[in-house]
């Protein structure tokens, strides 16, 4: 069995590596001695594998590069679209004549997709649009291979998503119809439930699920004090940021960031460290940028500890493991985080957040990017400190049951594939 994992990002994004790992991990025990190829936004000549697998790189990627000039990315996005509007469709042999003038790259999705007996989109936050024309093309080429899947026949699965919000309807409707056409979408939160059945998915093709990230399993936390320079018996408390508004609230942002850190820190038991989720600079996304600046803007008499190390899931698991509190910005560290008992605020840039945060009975720890002020946020940490034995007991009561959800995605993929299956095998005109 051949199976092609679409839509994968990149391995300095930490949080949507482990969400790839624990899906391959997934596939692996629901299909045993399955052939899988990723295609994901990795160069598949600076990273020809992703463990053991093959990365073929993607359309995605190849059109989305910035080793090229803006406007020839913009040609390339527009490419894919036609590719997705017109591709496999009639004679294949034709298709495959004019194929060998197409890049290695492009040319090695579109054979993955041709034999692959399942296509699954990899669990993440990506089927969403901002309000341009470029946000239009961006939007085409994430679900040009799973249409071009679809328009082949291969049954499709969209592993746990978040759903938009969109920029503009067409998007919406590009969405739509390649969900309409999935053997099985899993989403993540209510909020992307509702939006996706409103397009006229329905159970049993449409099921809610658990961000896998809560099945990815923690590293060990054993040594990342002495590694940070950190006493023993100090309180260290996590904090994740990234570039999510204009430059004018993002400063702001960041200072009043910075405003808690000093907060913070005016007890000399804490200390603060400041951790990058993602490491890539892809569309200016290192956060390690970020941190540099809110450490940049503490006045306080310490300074911050900033984490410049890039780390893989594992790694950076254990670093969350070893804290005492968590602010997150990025969502994924917020469940990192979780996952090892750390009590959390989830600063929310995404209604994902307050979604997961809600299904954990931990809603009143999310604060919206538009109430962020010193002072809110510093009241709320205050209380998350002193309520440190309450958040943790409710943890208890409810991650289990949750990450045991997270875990049981493996048996969904397995059931939609073999239904899938099974309705090809009747309806084939051999059947007697």
């Amino acid at each position: 069995m051949k199976i092609l994992v679409v839509n994968g990002i990149q391995r300095e994004t930490v949080g949507d590596a482990a969400l790839l790992t624990v899906l391959l991990d997934q596939l692996e025990r629901a299909f045993p001695g399955s052939e899988i190829e990723i295609s994901s936004l990795e160069h598949p000549r600076e990273h020809p594998m992703f463990g053991q697998w093959r990365n073929l790189g993607s359309l995605r990627r190849w059109s989305a590069s910035e080793e090229i000039s803006r406007p020839a990315r913009m040609f390339r996005k527009i490419f894919v679209s036609c590719l997705g509007l017109l591709w496999f469709r009639g004679n294949r042999s034709a298709y495959r004549f004019v194929a060998r003038a197409f890049p290695s790259e492009v040319r090695a999705e579109l054979d993955a997709l041709e034999s692959a007996d399942l296509v699954v989109s990899c669990s993440g936050g990506y089927l969403n649009g901002t309000a341009t024309f470029s946000g239009d093309l961006s939007v085409y080429c994430t679900v040009a291979p799973i249409t071009l899947a679809e328009r082949l026949g291969v049954p499709v699965i969209c592993a746990p998503q978040s759903v938009g919000p969109f920029g503009h309807e067409r998007q919406r409707r590009s969405v739509m119809r390649a969900l309409l056409a999935a053997n099985l979408v899993l989403v993540r939160e209510d909020v992307s439930y509702a939006l996706v059945e409103s397009m006229g998915v329905a159970p049993p093709q449409l099921r809610r699920a658990v961000d896998s990230a809560f099945a990815f399993r923690p590293g060990s936390s054993d040594g990342w004090r002495d590694r940070l320079s950190l006493g023993p018996d100090e309180i260290v408390v996590g904090m994740t940021a990234r570039v999510w508004l204009p430059p004018a609230r993002q400063e702001t942002l960041e200072r009043t960031l910075a405003e808690l850190i000093d907060h913070v820190q005016r007890d000399p038991k804490f200390r603060v460290v400041l951790i990058p989720q993602n490491t890539s600079a892809l569309v200016g996304e290192d956060d390690r940028d970020v941190n540099r600046r809110i450490a940049g803007y503490c006045r306080g008499g310490r300074a911050p500890v900033l984490v410049e190390a890039r780390c893989d899931p594992t790694e950076i698991t254990g670093l969350y493991a070893s804290l005492d509190f968590l602010v997150g910005m990025r969502f994924h560290s917020v469940i990192f985080a979780l996952t090892s008992y750390v009590p959390s605020i989830a600063i929310e840039y995404h209604y994902k957040s307050r979604g997961i945060m809600r299904d954990l009975g931990l809603e009143e720890w999310v604060l919206g990017l538009d109430d962020i002020t010193e002072n809110e946020i510093s009241v709320l940490f205050d209380r998350l400190v002193l309520h440190q034995q309450d958040y943790d007991a409710q943890l208890r009561r409810v991650l289990p049951a949750y990450i045991e959800q997270a875990d049981e995605v493996s048996e969904l993929l397995k059931r939609a594939y073999d239904t899938s299956a099974a309705r090809t095998s009747s309806q084939s005109p051999s059947n007697p």
